[in-house]
């Protein structure tokens, strides 16, 4: 994959922007990667939205999540079967 250096300059919380600083010096590799996944994903969601003629249409899901950790009562937590 042919790759290239960009320089972006953005506005950015004080706090963020001096957590921004000290990634893109100590792993700049992660920043890039922080980059390219938000870019990516960006471009999915309009490539998912886009109708035929390339209009914009609104999108609904709906996303339902379960844990499926065990609770360990007292017999369990002493090692008691």
């Amino acid at each position: 994959m042919k790759r290239e250096s960009v320089t972006l300059t953005v506005e950015l919380p004080a706090d963020i922007a001096a957590q921004a600083r000290e990634v893109a010096e100590s792993d700049p590799e992660f920043l890039s990667r922080v980059v390219l996944y938000g870019l990516t994903r960006r471009a999915i969601y309009r490539h998912l939205r886009a109708n035929e003629d390339g209009a914009v249409q609104e999108m609904r899901v709906s996303v339902f999540t379960d844990d499926e950790r065990k609770v360990l009562d007292e017999a369990d937590a002493d090692g008691e079967a």
